[in-house]
């Protein structure tokens, strides 16, 4: 860990302030770390500290819902709300500033002062007001039910077991399964809910999925808004909407698919967990498209390149890894088994300085002739290149 002094002058806006004020703050400086789950800042506790996050994430929560996050170079405890609680969402390190010595430095140092002034006038009181409300209109409105379908519909007949019917969720990495008819017309879906019911009631593992499926379906047209499939959610209290064209079953969305339209830090979660889901590259490419779009967001709002590039990497690095292992299982079964190789990031991914559109300097270290490698290689390369990562040019060999 740098010496406070040396990391706080590196940052805004403590690199505004003088040598004397920088050494006052410095002076009263206390460094405390809080393990995931500690409070931080008591409900209605009023705290003698500034707060600045050295490393770790911390949540404010009001009435028990996430407010506001802040992560390393933030700063939070600038204003009282009796409320709020201030949580370590990870193991966390604050240095904790005399509130008293902060406030006459404010006073002192206009534009320290203005720097915090127009900071918490970009903040807001709870996270979905961070959109304007005629972009949440826009993005109710007009996206329909089908841009949300991001893989094929799962199914089953009637007559599969619950057996064959979990079996088929668990390979396709899904919580539901729809009941067709022989012309894909939804009859009715098994979700985790059913499962239960089946764990307390059933007798058989080859009981057929007709008697605990949920019927009839909810199903909604793939051109219906989003708004109307939220209220439909809503007003049913369920969780898993079938959309149909035709008739006929098109996808299945869920609760948290249509949360990725509202808050893009929440819709980063959800749809990183659906990566990690992904099957297919098609997955792959559907999901990283509205990941990019989160990540967008993030940047319009300002958010700080050292997190904003960290989470990118993170991003990248299971992506590569989620490729590298699609890819091997298919090349091993068209030429044989590879030699052992570690696959190596170099260059910004190596840093952790990811950015959405960059290039690939990648390293591969192994056994034997590399011959084989480099074919392997370069069919990773591709299917990354399309998710907007660009080859840097030639591989490293050793």
């Amino acid at each position: 860990m740098l010496p406070p002094k040396e990391f706080l002058r590196k940052i805004k806006p403590f690199n505004l302030l003088g040598e004397e004020e920088l050494e006052k703050i410095v002076g009263e400086l206390e460094v405390e770390a809080y393990e995931e789950g500690e409070e931080i800042i008591k409900r209605g506790e009023k705290s003698d500290y500034v707060y600045f996050v050295y490393s770790g994430v911390v949540g404010i929560y009001e009435n028990g819902e996430l407010v506001d996050r802040f992560s390393r170079g933030e700063i939070f405890g600038l204003t009282h709300n009796p409320q709020r609680l201030a949580v370590a969402e990870e193991d966390t390190i604050c240095y904790l500033i005399k509130r008293d010595v902060f406030m006459e430095i404010m006073e002192k140092n206009k534009q320290f002062s203005d720097f915090f002034k127009s900071f918490e006038e970009k903040r807001f009181s709870r996270i979905p007001d961070l959109f304007r409300e005629e972009e949440i209109t826009d993005r109710l409105f007009l996206t329909r039910v089908g841009d949300l379908v991001s893989k094929k519909p799962v199914v089953c007949s009637p007559y599969t077991s619950i057996r064959d019917a979990a079996i088929k969720m668990e390979l396709n990495g899904v919580g539901s399964i729809v009941v067709v008819d022989d012309s894909l017309r939804p009859l009715g879906i098994l979700t985790s809910k059913d499962f239960r019911t089946f764990i307390i009631y059933g007798k058989s593992h080859q009981e057929k999925v007709s008697a605990y499926m949920t019927s009839p379906v909810v199903a909604v047209d793939y051109s219906t808004p989003v708004f109307e499939a939220h209220l439909e959610l809503l007003k049913r209290g369920i969780n898993h909407l079938v959309v149909t064209e035709n008739g006929k079953v098109r996808g299945v969305i869920t609760a948290n698919d249509i949360l990725t339209l509202f808050e893009p830090t929440t819709s980063l979660i959800v749809l990183y967990r659906k990566l990690k889901k992904a099957k297919s590259l098609e997955e792959i490419k559907a999901t990283f498209k509205n990941l990019t779009k989160s990540i967008s967001a993030l940047v319009t709002r300002g958010m700080h390149f050292y997190d904003l590039s960290n989470i990118l990497t993170e991003i990248y690095d299971y992506l590569v890894v989620k490729v590298i292992e699609m890819e091997k299982e298919k090349f091993e079964e068209e030429r044989g088994k590879l030699p052992a190789f570690a696959w190596v990031h170099m260059g910004s991914s190596a840093r952790k300085e990811q950015v959405i559109a960059t290039d690939q300097d990648n390293a591969i270290v192994h056994e034997g002739d590399g011959g084989e490698l480099r074919l392997f290689a370069e069919r990773v390369n591709t299917p990354s290149i399309t998710l907007e990562f660009r080859n840097a040019g030639e591989d490293t060999w050793q």
